[in-house]
């Protein structure tokens, strides 16, 4: 009586280990793609992706737009972090706008902080800017445009030192 082989969902990992790196990340993605086959059956042929839930801050046609605008005030609200969202919304909204594509769009997990007063500065710096510079690799002075000293961020910057 021979083994009995395991599903196939299971055989790529089964492997991992005992390859390269390269093979162990095929071996992954395979499952990746399997599981969100699984996902979009079980949702009734829906695409739904993480970003849904988190939400990003698109145009006005966008119905993740408004949850997640929704989501930034709202955390700000109850955490009576008195921080000035609306102009940080507006700014993620004319970046969103101008990247177009909602798989790309800025999302505002980045400003779920309680002291997003004192960490915006390096948020902007640190993770907004250098994801631009990837998007607009060709591009940077589309990139630059953003940057935190730049006239374009200039009210998210006045607002938070309270001018």
């Amino acid at each position: 009586m021979g083994q009995e082989q395991p599903p196939a969902l299971v055989q790529p990992v089964l492997r991992i280990g005992r390859g390269k790196e390269a093979v162990e990340l095929a071996a992954l993605m395979v499952l990746l793609r399997a599981g969100e086959q699984v996902f979009q059956e079980r949702l009734g042929g829906r695409r739904r992706r993480e970003q849904d839930a988190a939400g990003d801050v698109g145009s006005q046609a966008d119905p993740r737009a408004q949850g997640s605008a929704e989501v930034l005030r709202q955390y700000h609200r109850t955490h009576a972090t008195g921080f000035p969202v609306e102009p940080l919304i507006a700014v993620l909204k004319e970046i969103n706008l101008r990247i177009g594509d909602p798989n790309y769009h800025l999302g505002s997990t980045f400003f779920l902080h309680a002291d997003l007063r004192a960490r915006i500065e390096d948020i902007w710096t640190m993770e907004i800017v250098p994801y631009l510079e990837e998007y607009y690799v060709d591009q940077p002075a589309r990139a630059q445009l953003w940057a935190w000293d730049g006239e374009l961020v200039r009210g998210v910057r006045e607002r938070r030192d309270g001018d």
